[in-house]
This record gives C-alpha cells, structure tokens and sequence, in this order.
C-alpha cells in the first residue's frame, strides 16, 4: 500500500523535460499554423521577426522588422494569438517607415531595462530609442541615441555619438547599455543615467571611437556583429556575424579589448564558414550567428542562422568547444530550411521566459516558436492547477502515516 502511495505522489508531482535534438516546437506566434508563413500587418501575423525580449511580467516583445513595428503579446501564450499593443505604427494594420519619435524602420533588437523600459533598435533609422513604461499604442519614444534628434538618421559618422545600422542591444548588471554598431564594426557601451544623443563611454572591436578597420580576423577585432548577451557573471558575449564565430569578452571591459573565448572557429584567426556561400554544418562551426541567450542553468545558445538552427553548449565553456544540443535540425550535420514544427528558416532572435521555455524568432518563415523546456505533466490527461500538487501531496503524506502506525504497534508488541 504504501509503494501505491508513492507511485501515486510522484505521478502528480511536477517534473522538469529539458529540451531535446531536433525537438517540434509547441506553439507558434504570426502564422496559423507550423506550415504557413504568411507576410501582412495585422494582429495576428509578422513579417520577418528578429529580437524577442520578455518583460517582468512574463509578456513577450517581438522586434516585427519588415512591418516597421513592435508588438507586445500577452501571456499566457497561445498559438495564432493577436498581439496587445503595436509601437511605431498608429494601428496594427500599418506598416510605413518612418524618422520620427513615433516612427520605426526595420527594428532589430528589443529589451527591457531594470525600470520596466522599452529600448528598441531601429536599425534602418541608425539609431536606439526609448519608450517609458505604461506603454500603449503608437506611444512616442523618450530618448534617441545614435541621432542628434528623432528626425534625423545619418549612418555615415564614426564617432562617439554616432551609430550606423545597429542591430542588437543589452543591458549589463549595473544597468548600463550595450549596442552592436554593426556597420562600424564594434560594440559600444553607454552608461547610466541615458540622455538624448549621449557618447559611448567604451568601444570593442575598435582601436578607438573615430576608427573603422574591418575585416581582420583577430582576437580585438569585430566584423558585422550582430548581437549581445550578458552572463550571470556579468561577461559580454558577442555573436559576430561575419566572422561566423561568438566572442566571450570578460569583466571588467576596456577600450579596444581581446577577447577571451572563441566558439565557432578553432581559433582567433580562423575564418571557417565565413564570407563562404556554403558551409557543411557540424557541432563545432557556425555559419552566419545572429543571436546569443543564456538558460537559467548558465548555457550558453546561439541562433546560427544560415545552418538553419539553433545550438546549445553546455557551460564552463572553452574555445572552439562542440555544441551539445540541435534545434531545428534533426543532428548536428543537418542545416535544410524547412517550415514545419520542428524545423527553422534563418533563426534571429532567442529568449527565454521565466519557465524555462525557448522562444526562437524564425526571420524567414515570419513567425515565433515557442519550445518547451520546462513542462508540468501529470500521469492523466486533465491539467490540475498549481495548488492541486501541494494539497495531494498533504493528503497522501497523511494517509501513508495512518497505514504505517499500525505496522509500528504491532511490531513493538
């Protein structure tokens, strides 16, 4: 009786499924179904999607490039699901470029600062803006960086105050912004408290702020970085899109710094896969990445963008070390396009929501994939709400202690 109370304990107990090579996704955002991929602006479809954020509230942002557009989707989640709010657009059915405070063209990254704040990558207008917390439709941004003003959009200064379609953005520990300038080629860092056209305080990639040497393959140079990422110990990790290879830069940051840790290339001055055509997929090279993200657990996940995939390496880290999960592909040698469940098309965007869930911008097929990485099952079909696990738990415990008292009498007669 009492091993049947136990089974019975576990089965409702919840349990954690880590993520698996070549796992289907579980949901899907801006398309219909797994197999559509549909290119319009509304409520329910994007248009070439590539930088998530989740904000404290558990309500994800998707950075909706080709629609000119932001949009905030409301959890709990479900496939086909109409966003919430549109910023950069008067309403959902817009999709017009535009240079002004209101305006977007072609966004590229999203995140949330520390006070509950917007910032967004607006690439095509070379800039970073911010938008002040409550948020509601077409709200006008509070803060430009990269511009003098919010109608203007120069790409061609090199400068401490410029930028020139930046792609990517982060915010560090000590809530200071991070900014992937990538046709500069460098990463440059803005401290706190953040004013309208405000100069970088450090550049990498770079020898200083007025330069712009590309193309060396090197352990201090940048070539097309593409986005950032912070650890739980507060480094900086690059993907560094044309060199196809993401960098580790370690605390504390300095101008002009060497990275640390290569993974995607042999070494510092290899360029396998990069400015190539094509390139055969394995666990250990990339080609093209787009997006870096860290797990609660500390791994480290690249979206690895012309293989078609996204992979997983397992911390502590070391350069050139071999990915040690797949998704989108069904092993590690594959990199074929597809539009299905558990296939990809040019990832970009990676993030992670407070239960362990994968969410991955699939660029191509214009939509946002959800893999569940952290599921409470139980040994029946019906769903049994959060409360329900600690009540039978009680109610079992207490039944196993009346079955076991008799037992004791009885032995110490």
């Amino acid at each position: 009786m009492l091993s049947l109370l136990l089974v019975l304990l576990l089965a409702f107990a919840p349990h954690a499924f880590a993520l698996s090579n070549g796992q289907a996704a579980n949901l899907v955002l801006g398309q219909a179904n797994f197999i559509s991929n549909n290119t319009v602006a509304t409520k329910t479809e994007l248009d070439l999607p590539n930088a998530l954020a989740f904000d404290s509230s558990g309500n994800l942002w998707v950075a909706d490039q080709n629609n000119n557009r932001v949009l905030e989707y409301k959890a709990p989640f479900s496939t086909h699901e109409a966003a919430n709010l549109v910023i950069g657009q008067s309403s959902f059915t817009g999709s017009a470029a535009a240079t002004s405070s209101m305006g977007l063209s072609g966004p590229t990254g999203v995140a949330l600062d520390s006070g509950g704040n917007l910032w967004v990558v607006d690439m095509g207008n070379s800039r970073v803006l911010e938008y002040t917390a409550p948020f509601s439709t077409s709200e006008a941004a509070t803060l430009v960086i990269g511009q003098s003003s919010f109608t203007s959009s120069d790409f061609a200064d090199t400068n401490s105050t410029a930028l020139s379609y930046p792609t990517g953005l982060a915010f560090d520990p000590s809530g200071n912004l991070w900014v992937s300038d990538q046709s500069n080629d460098r990463v440059l860092e803005y401290k706190t408290p953040f004013s309208t056209h405000e100069a970088a305080s450090l550049v990498i990639g770079q020898t200083g702020f007025a330069t712009t040497s590309s193309g060396a393959t090197t352990q201090t140079s940048l070539n097309g970085v593409k986005a950032l990422a912070f650890d739980s110990s507060g480094n900086l990790w690059v993907a560094d899109f044309r060199q196809s290879r993401v960098l580790e830069y370690t605390t504390p940051f300095s101008n002009h710094q060497a990275a640390s840790l290569v993974i995607g290339q042999p070494s510092f001055t290899s360029r396998d896969c990069a400015f190539t055509p094509t390139c055969a997929a394995s666990p250990t090279n990339l080609f093209d990445p787009n997006a870096v993200a860290f797990d609660s657990s500390g791994n480290l996940w690249v979206a690895d963008g012309d293989n078609n995939r996204v992979l997983e390496y397992a911390a502590p880290f070391s350069t050139h070390e071999a990915a040690s999960l797949v998704i989108g592909q069904p092993s590690f040698t594959g990199n074929a396009a597809a539009t299905s469940s558990a296939g990809l098309s040019g990832p970009e965007g990676l993030a992670f929501d407070s239960g362990g869930n994968l969410w991955v911008a699939d660029y191509a097929n214009s939509r946002v994939l959800q893999f569940g990485g952290s599921v409470t099952t139980t040994s029946t079909t019906p769903e049994f709400p959060a409360l329900a696990v600690p009540i039978i738990f009680t109610v079992v415990l207490a039944a196993a202690m009346l079955l076991l008292r008799p037992t004791r009498r009885f032995q110490q007669l």
